[in-house]
């Protein structure tokens, strides 16, 4: 491994943090975890890992899953996602963060009340316009990512 790539790996990555932690929030917000909204937690934490310098490897992926559910016991929900927020660096980054709190939602085939509350909740912290939520579902039912 390259000395660049070794520094590299001990960094924080507030930007994959705070997708993942979106997913988590989003796999807890019913009470219940789903394993089949574990194993789209992983596909997609592991795919964010292939676009980013990858910072922590499997293990770490599950350790930070349990680092976000921990937080959320401790901290208000209002104020996770302001900080999720306010890590996402774009408007793009937040439709995004939407974008994978929907993949979560679905992928035990059914949206429940408290899931759809919850999108409603960060759309309001993440600032998304009614147009740009209209593209995100519009995308995600297409099976396209948001641009």
């Amino acid at each position: 491994m390259s000395d660049f790539l070794k520094e590299m790996s001990g960094r924080e990555w507030p930007e994959l943090d705070a997708y993942l932690e979106t997913m988590v929030i989003m796999m807890t917000c019913d009470g219940s975890n789903d394993p089949r909204e574990v194993e789209v937690f992983t596909l997609i934490g592991e795919e964010l890992q292939r676009h980013h310098i990858p910072s922590y490897g499997p293990a770490d992926l599950r350790a930070r899953f349990e680092m976000f559910k921990e937080r959320l016991e401790t901290e208000r929900l209002g104020r996770r996602l302001d900080a999720i927020a306010a890590a996402l660096p774009s408007r793009a980054a937040r439709m995004m963060a939407l974008y994978f709190a929907m993949k979560i939602s679905t992928a035990d085939l059914r949206v429940v009340p408290a899931e759809r509350d919850m999108l409603h909740k960060m759309r309001g912290h993440f600032q998304i316009s009614d147009s740009d939520y209209d593209a995100v579902t519009i995308a995600y039912r297409s099976g396209i990512r948001p641009k």
